[in-house]
Parts: structure tokens; sequence; C-alpha cells
């Protein structure tokens, strides 16, 4: 499909295409004036916020150019543009007037991609609509069975495809066949850069192809990533991505005489039906990122900008919604599974999804460039103590010290940025609790998975539409000290909870660990000074310092930092802990809490290593007494111990 002329794509707040208007001429004006909607140089605009004569529209040369023509302006991307402002439009930009979203496309080759890309989304859209029509009418059928649903949906699905998908035997359609095929292959082979080679789940991925169609299907992946030179190596995924967007539809084309129009069809066929069928029922184009163990978070800016955090880099997919619509549906399934509701009035939810992984959502007309959707996935592997030295986040010494600080029973805070490892290490750190101790845990969102038989997990819930039914962890730390706990253990200190946690390390519950977000254990003490006074009490600085340093005994500082690893890529990072510090006595002459590093990350990029500062920390000799640690083991020259760990 080639375009001889630009054209401006018309769609609503969502998204959802309403026209598509070829630029024959070389000015046009932009409105709501209904009487002019027949006129040639006139394209017509609905919705809220658009005035009669709105803006104008001419070529220059072979640029073309907006103005507004009212006081209320436009948008372009970000900017705003005033009455009489004249703006260069570049393809694709998005141009807001009032609720319609425009974008502009001229006859280039990336532009056919998106056109082929839109017609693709649009029987998808079309498919969707006519199931939604259908379960509307039907609902009766359902008698509020969801397997019955889906059930009846999917063969209604099939029908609807059989029926209006019909491509076989058109001369005029070829160009579309290949195109709607290429797209097919596209998806399953993001999914196999993402999982660096891995197999996958083909069963899933061509669900409704037999087992030789199956089989051609995986062969003609291999063969594009052979065209593409695809590595499918992990240290090679942010490459193989981008050609893979680059240089898909040259190298379907080099391969797609040896594709037959039937088994065309079947791909194409099986495509829309996983895709219709997935926004149905799970997450639509971001489920099967769930189900790839390496992939840690989900990011989704909008319905066309997804990224996923992978091995601690971060890469764009190529994978997109639909429409801001479809994007919408999913995140507000998500919210609804939760007992939350997204609306314009309440465009924020944090909910749960059904395997544990943790979910914010950010909706219009907050986000104001299209929704935004945060998953942190609730991995299935258990990191223990020992998997993260593996991974070198902390040294030999440095697990036998923690591991003896835990046994003591020593009150730990966990300090870092948002995704650093901290909720991880605190998961891993509790393990080292004996069976025979009771623990109560409290979350937001429960994260820990803790096996200890005596254990009770709290978790937080905000309130409802109403304002009511709203429980803190504050509520729940208050209450966990009537239960007769061994220790605590909360997931993060963000708030006036912090002074009921120091007085509960204070009053008897040795051995409890929480979390906060702070840089490096002195801007710990100044942040946890800052929540306690969020508590509502009247305490002096001196008194809260009194409280921190006779609550805290260790801090674990983590962060992401380059890569340990010597064989690693130049610009890897990965999660780690740069220092583990003892708090000492607060001084009353400077009024300062002193900050004792036992453990430090140092060196430079390519010679990073943990280090013993060389400080013996205060209660080494009770370890030393219970047989928790000796002081050879605690001065065990760290590469050696590594080595010798390895070996």
């Amino acid at each position: 499909m080639t375009l001889a002329r630009a054209h401006i794509r018309v769609c609503d707040a969502y998204g959802n295409r309403k026209a598509a208007v070829t630029l024959d001429g070389t000015y046009y004006e932009l409105g709501s004036d209904l009487a002019r909607a027949a006129a040639p140089d006139y394209i017509l605009l609905g919705g809220s916020g658009v005035a009669p004569r709105h803006a104008r529209l001419m070529q220059v040369g072979d640029d073309w150019t907006l103005s507004p023509l009212t006081p209320m302006g436009a948008r372009l991307g970000r900017r705003d543009i005033g009455k009489d402002e004249s703006t260069e439009l570049t393809a694709g930009t998005e141009i807001w007037l009032g609720n319609n979203m425009l974008q502009l496309l001229l006859p280039n080759a990336s532009v056919t991609e998106s056109l082929a890309n839109s017609e693709l989304t649009d029987i998808e859209l079309m498919m969707n609509e006519a199931l939604l029509d259908y379960e509307d009418r039907r609902r009766d059928l359902f008698d509020g069975d969801e397997t019955q649903r889906e059930s009846l949906l999917s063969a209604e699905l099939d029908r609807l495809i059989d029926r209006e998908l019909d491509l076989a035997g058109k001369p005029n359609m070829v160009a579309t066949i290949n195109r709607y095929a290429c797209e097919a292959l596209r998806r399953p082979l993001i999914s196999a850069c993402l999982m660096s080679g891995m197999r996958g789940d083909v069963e899933a991925t061509y669900s409704q192809l037999n087992d030789d169609q199956r089989d051609r299907a995986v062969e003609l992946r291999e063969d594009l990533a052979s065209e593409l030179r695809l590595s499918m190596q992990a240290d090679d995924t942010a490459d193989d991505l981008e050609k893979l967007q680059r240089g898909i539809a040259d190298a379907y084309r080099a391969i797609s005489g040896t594709i037959g129009e039937t088994f065309k069809l079947a791909l194409i066929r099986d495509a829309i039906r996983e895709k219709v069928l997935s926004l149905f029922f799970r997450l639509g184009p971001i489920q099967f990122l769930l189900d790839i163990d390496a992939i840690s978070e989900i990011m989704v800016c909008g319905p066309d900008r997804i990224f996923v955090e992978k091995g601690n880099a971060m890469f764009e997919t190529g994978l997109t919604f639909a429409s801001e619509n479809e994007l919408f549906t999913v995140a507000a399934r998500i919210a609804g599974r939760d007992g939350k509701q997204l609306t314009e009035g309440a465009p924020l939810a944090d909910a749960r999804l059904a395997d544990g992984s943790r979910a914010n959502i950010v909706a219009m007309p907050t986000a104001l460039n299209g929704l935004s959707l945060t998953i942190r996935k609730f991995g299935k592997k258990h990191w223990t103590v020992s998997d993260l030295r593996s991974n070198r986040a902390m040294s030999l010494p440095m697990e036998r010290f923690i591991e003896a600080a835990v046994l003591a029973r020593k009150n730990v805070i966990i300090s870092g940025g948002t995704g650093s490892g901290k909720t991880t290490l605190l998961n891993a750190l509790a393990m080292f609790v004996p069976e025979d101790e009771r623990i109560v845990t409290i979350e937001d969102t429960s994260e820990l998975r803790l096996k200890n038989r005596n254990l009770v997990t709290l978790e937080a819930r905000r309130a409802n539409v109403d304002g009511r039914g709203e429980i803190s962890i504050r509520d729940l730390v208050k209450n966990a000290l009537r239960m007769r706990p061994d220790r605590i253990v909360v997931g993060e200190c963000r708030g006036g909870e912090t002074l009921d946690m120091l007085q509960a390390m204070n009053t008897g519950h040795s051995g409890s660990m929480t979390t906060a977000h702070a840089n490096s254990p002195e801007d710990l003490i100044l942040r946890l000074e800052t929540m306690v006074l969020q508590s509502g009490q009247d305490l002096p600085i001196h008194a809260i310092r009194q409280q921190i340093s006779a609550a805290i005994d260790l801090v674990v500082q983590v962060r992401k930092t380059p890569s340990l690893d010597s064989g690693a890529p130049p610009l890897a990072r990965q999660r780690t802990i740069v220092e583990i510090a003892e708090l000492g006595d607060y001084d009353p002459d400077t009024g300062q809490i002193p900050v004792n590093p036992i453990f430090e990350l140092a060196g430079s990029i390519g010679t990073l290593r943990h280090t013993i500062s060389g400080y013996i920390p205060s209660f080494f000799q009770e370890m030393a007494d219970r047989d928790l640690l000796s002081i050879e083991t605690f001065f065990d020259d760290t590469d050696t111990s590594e080595a010798r760990d390895a070996a």
C-alpha cells in the first residue's frame, strides 16, 4: 500500500479512529461547523472544546503547518500553541483540538507501516465490538458461569472470524494478507527476543493451528530471526528488538514466497483470535509478558509504548494496545478484580494481580500522555541470601554476618530507592528467622513469602469510594503489638507508622525488620525523623533520634550499581548491597547518631568489590558467645572466601 498524498487521522480522546481524511488541497480549516461539513476545504471535528473555526492547516512547500484561529488554541505533543501561532507539523505527532486527537500521515514508508498496523487493529476492534454486542444480547446464556462465558464467546468469535474475515481468493487482498501474516509472526518473535531464545509455550502461541502448522510457524519464526540476524542472547535483547522493529517488513518479504496463502490465512485467524480473547479475558498484549520469568517489571506509557525490565535493563517491546480505550479496559479490569474503581474522578489505583504482582494505575486526565500502568511482577523464584550472593549482590562474609545478626535478633532496616531490591532482600533475611518464633508481617500490598508455621500476614486497605473502610499500616502495626509477636516485619515504613515500629523494636520485639526509601544510612536517619513527625506526635528532634538510635541496630543500604560481573556488558547493572552499617548511640553533645560502616562497596566501574571496613560492631561478642560468628570468619578475605565458596 502506497500513499500518494498526505492524510490526517482523526481519533477521539481514547485513541479510537473516527476518520482518515485525504489532503488533496493545500489549505483546510478545522472546526465544529456542521453547515460547512461538505466543503472540500473543511474538516469537521466533533466532541467538546472545538470552535466552528478552530484551526487552519496549510501546506507550504513539502511541509504542513497548523495555526489555531481561536483563543482555545491547540496542543502539539506536550506543547501548547496559542491563537495565530504557526507551527510546522511532523508526521505522527499528536495534535489535540478539544478532545480530538489528530495525526499527520505523510506519504512515506513509516506511514505505510503505520496504516497497515492500524488496518489490522481495525479488524480486531470490529471483532471485539461484535463480541461485546453478542454478550449483551445473550447474557442469559452465561448464568454467572465464567467458564461457560469464555466457552460461548470463544465459539462466537470463531463464527465471526469465519464470516467477517473473508480474504481468500481476492487478488486485491494479497498485500493485505501479507501485512496481516507479517504482524501475526511479529508478535511471537517479540516474545522470543524477550525470552532470549527460549522456545516458550508454543501451544499457547499458536493455539488454533494443528501440529504441522504449528511446526511450520516455528520454522518461519526461526527463518525471520535468521533473516534479521537476531542473536537471541540475553546480552543482545535491546539490539534484537531494534532490528526486529526496523527490519521485520523487509525480512518478511524475503521469505513470504515460501508461505502458502492457506497457511497465511490460518496464521491471521489464529493471531486475531488470540488477541481478541486475550483482551476479553486476560490483559491483552501484555499478558504473555507476565508469563516470562526473566521480566521483573512491565511499564505501559499510553497505548503505543510498552516497556519491560529484564535483567536490570530496560527495553521497549514494540507491542501496542489498539487504542487508549483498550488500554483503559485492561487497567479497569485489573483494578476491578481487586475491588477498586477507575474513573475520571478517581484516576489513581493500586491493585494486586491474581499471581500477587503489584499494579499501579494512573489514568487520564491525571496522566497527560495516556494511561500509565506499572506492574511489578511477583517473581516465581524465592530468592535466598545465598542466591543474592551468587548474583554478587553481597560477599560471603556479608552473608555470614547478616545471618548471624538476624539469629541474634538485631533490628534491621533496609534502605534504598525504588526498584533497588529492598523487598527481595527483606524476604531473604526473614527466611533466617527460626521456625519456633512467631512472625507478624504487615504490608501495603502483600509480597513477602515466608514459610514459617506460626506466621500472621496482614495487609493494609484503602478507603472505599465512600471514604470508609481504610485500614492503614499504622493501624496494623498497633494491632500487631497485641498479637504476641516475636518479630514484626513491615514491608515498608513511609509515614506515621514509623514511630510505632521504632517503639515496637524498643519494647520486646527485637529482631524486627522493615524497609524505607533513602539513598544512604545518613539520609535514612533524616527520613525516619520526618516520618516520625508525620505521626502527629509533637516530639523534639533529640527524642526522635534517641528512639532511632535505641531501636535500629543495622542499616543495609541497597542500590542499583554497575554489574560486578567482569564478563557483563559495559552498561549492565545489578541490585547490590553497597553498605552494611551499625547505628551508634545518640550523642547528646553533637545531637548526631554515628553511622559505622561494617561492609562497603569499593572501587570503580570494572573493579567494584565488597570490602570489610575494619570496624567491629558493638554486638559482635554476643554473636561470638552464641557461636553464630567467629572473628576468623568475620575477617576472612572477601575474594578468597568467594573463590573457595565457588569451588
